[in-house]
């Protein structure tokens, strides 16, 4: 996986302000950082090619974050994805996590917890 320093993070989030809050946050320890405000807009942007962390709301308008997961599976172009989410249960983690998500966090989360799962991403 790439480095910190070439690493881009791609968060998808149709809530501005926890898109931002993130990616402060990342590109504070160092990340270059792609914000997003719907699936659509991710899927459009040349930083879909370049992006090698995913982090992912499971709720969304138009196309949910499950949804934008299962398609980039289906295209055998998946890539590495935490689920963030302010409306999940156990089971949906479970299931996340049974689809190759390598994380899901409830909103809100805590920044180390976070970090943690990042750095162990990309490194």
């Amino acid at each position: 996986m790439a480095n910190p320093s070439t690493a881009v993070i791609s968060i998808v989030d149709d809530d501005a302000s926890v898109g931002e809050a993130t990616g402060s946050l990342l590109r504070a320890n160092g990340f270059t950082v792609a914000t997003f405000q719907s699936a659509a807009l991710f899927l459009a942007s040349p930083e879909r090619n370049r992006t090698s962390l995913l982090i992912l709301d499971v709720c969304m308008p138009g196309m949910a974050g499950t949804e934008l997961f299962r398609q980039l599976k289906q295209e055998m172009r998946p890539i590495p994805t935490l689920f963030i989410t302010g409306h999940g249960t156990e089971q949906d983690r479970a299931e996340a996590l049974a689809a190759g998500a390598l994380g899901y966090l409830n909103k809100p989360f805590a920044e180390e917890e976070l970090m943690v799962l990042v750095r162990s991403i990309i490194h």
